[in-house]
């Protein structure tokens, strides 16, 4: 396994499976629905991806799993061949921390999911209104409830109104994701059992945020289309239409030649048609708003062109938008140091997509059989999980400890260290104890927890050579002592290990900084770190890590800490 992903954080590791196999059904399923004109198509990939996180959060049952693995899966669509990525990827990221916020309130509960599933199905509708009134303007909605009024009239219709016809929608959708919901529940318990039959050996290779050699790039346009697209809109309310269309087109024509790939969009005939029947409409309805006259008509075709002016600019801004999201710096920002272990997780996801594409079979079968078919996916997916601990990937779970000097932090790990071993739970590591003559403290001792064998680690009274940090002179026996004990804890695939304490010796890459490097790599099911609460966010900058959780003596009481600990850790032990 490649050594890039020694240190990806677990629950980054499962989120880019699982994010990758929500991708390959975006890619794949996405554009087989698209390609056949199918009614509901969003709605129909929201409730697959809502039955993919569901089966992923009850097999994983990981806190932060939904929305890590939506962001992976948005970052994926870069590879489509669309032009259009960003309504795509905004939807799938609004859908991913929309359904994480109703697993963190209701706890993974069933009606929490069920709740969180109708809500999060109805996005996709509600994103193409939003998308609309973007695109066209308020002006939009007005002609909308004109145009149902009027057919509502001449049709017959008086119980509903324009409203109720979008609650019907809303609550179509809804089903979906109810349905969603119980789906992602039968896969998720399925996943566990294995996949069902061979998955096919694929010999396709994805790459992360491809894009044409011959397409130029500049961070400086998309910083100003971000800036101009405000300015541009309200001068399109502001001006004439004369003035606002040589705006525009000046604008487009500018970012074409620059950007040929933005001439796509215009090339397809349903952006015209679309322009034109809302022209036709508001100079109709929107006219007859104004009185039906000739002059009124007028005015609502002008309404129709300064829309569809609006809407010409707001597709080049876009599509430049997600023409610069494949940008080579962006990329490599991204992969290098934007986001901390996003970079990682995003080319294990690519890794991985060759074999989620394979498990993912005939699309057909996918939408006749999608218990089984997403079963079998998401079994692929843990398998793969297995093989790549087996390979060395880390699955530690690190947990932070901290408190100012007496605060009863090595108390408090002792009484943690008994616990465990009275529960029988392999647990090992070094304590580092305080030594006082005469109630003065000259320094500190490490400890074998398994032992209970200590060294002198570091003292003030002393005037052999050493590192120096502070007051104290950490001696050479010391750290070598504590650096056998990890090895040793390392080696023996211990559950539970303890490190007292990571500060500025291991930030100096001093200390315990290699076996710390070295737990880290393997699969030891937690770690809990001492660590100094001004070095907290320095620690996790150095080790690229998110602790599961930083607990601090100074704002909770002991015994609470205590048993938040033990219920914490003990439990996922077992």
């Amino acid at each position: 396994m490649t050594e890039k992903y020694k240190h990806l954080h677990p629950v980054w590791v499962r989120a880019a499976l699982l994010g990758s196999l929500w991708g390959s059904v975006e890619i794949i399923i996405g554009s087989f629905l698209h390609n056949l004109r199918v009614p509901f198509t969003g709605t129909i990939l929201s409730a697959i991806g809502i039955s993919i996180l569901i089966g992923g959060q009850k097999l994983w049952n990981e806190k932060g799993l939904v929305w890590r693995a939506g962001v992976v899966c948005a970052l994926m669509k870069s590879i489509s061949p669309s032009a259009v990525i960003i309504g795509p990827m905004v939807g799938i990221l609004t859908e991913a921390f929309a359904l994480e916020l109703f697993v963190r309130i209701s706890g993974g509960a069933r009606i929490g999911l069920l709740i969180g599933g109708m809500i999060t199905a109805c996005l996709p509708f509600i994103q193409s209104i939003v998308s609309l009134i973007i695109t066209y303007g308020f002006n939009i909605a007005v002609l909308y409830l004109e145009a149902y009024r009027i057919a509502a009239k001449n049709v017959g219709i008086h119980s509903l109104d324009a409203y109720d016809v979008i609650g019907i929608f809303l609550t179509v959708n809804a089903l979906f994701g109810l349905g969603a919901v119980f789906l992602g529940i039968a896969v998720g318990k399925n996943a566990v059992k294995g996949t069902l039959d061979p998955v096919p050996e694929s010999n396709e290779k994805y790459s992360a945020w491809t894009s044409e050699e011959s397409q130029l790039f500049s961070v400086t346009v998309l910083i100003l289309t971000v800036i101009i697209i405000p300015l541009i809109l309200y001068a399109i309310g502001a001006l004439s239409l004369v003035w606002s269309f040589a705006l525009v087109a000046l604008y487009i024509i500018s970012m074409m030649v620059f950007y040929p790939k933005a001439w796509k969009r215009f090339s397809k005939p349903k952006l015209w048609i679309e322009m034109i029947v809302i022209t036709v409409f508001a100079g109709l309805l929107l006219g007859e708003m104004s009185g039906g006259s000739s002059g009124g008509m007028w005015g609502g075709i002008v309404i129709g062109l300064q829309m569809s002016v609006r809407a010409a600019f707001m597709v080049v801004a876009f599509t430049i938008i997600g023409i610069e999201l494949r940008n080579p710096r962006i990329i490599n920002w991204i992969m290098n140091k934007g986001f901390g272990q996003i970079g990682i997780a995003m080319e294990m996801a690519f890794d991985a997509l060759p074999l989620m594409v394979a498990s993912l079979g005939n699309q057909r079968k996918l939408l006749r059989h999608p218990v089984l078919s997403l079963s079998r996916m998401l079994s692929v997916a843990n398998n793969r999980l297995k093989e790549l601990n087996h390979d060395g990937i880390s699955t530690v779970q690190i947990y932070f400890l901290t408190g100012n000097r007496g605060s009863g932090k090595t108390k408090l790990l002792l009484r943690l260290v008994e616990e465990f071993k009275n529960r029988n739970l392999p647990v090992s590591g070094i304590i580092s104890p305080a030594v006082f003559i005469d109630s003065v403290r000259i320094g500190y001792d490490v400890a074998d927890i398994q032992t209970g064998e200590k060294v002198p680690l570091c003292r003030t009274d002393v005037e052999k050579e050493g590192n120096r940090i502070g007051n104290f002179t950490f001696l050479h026996e010391g750290l070598e002592f504590g650096n056998r004990v990890l090895e040793k804890s390392n080696m023996m695939d211990a559950s539970f290990v303890i490190v007292d304490e990571v500060g500025p010796l291991e930030l100096r890459e001093e200390g315990w900084t290699i076996s710390l490097n070295r737990l880290m790599a393997e699969r030891i099911s937690h770690l809990l770190i001492v660590v100094r609460e001004s070095l907290i966010e320095r620690v996790k900058e150095r080790w690229k890590i998110q602790p599961e959780a930083v607990w601090n003596l100074n704002s909770v009481n002991s015994e609470e800490l205590f048993l938040e600990i033990i219920n914490k850790i003990g439990k996922n032990t077992n």
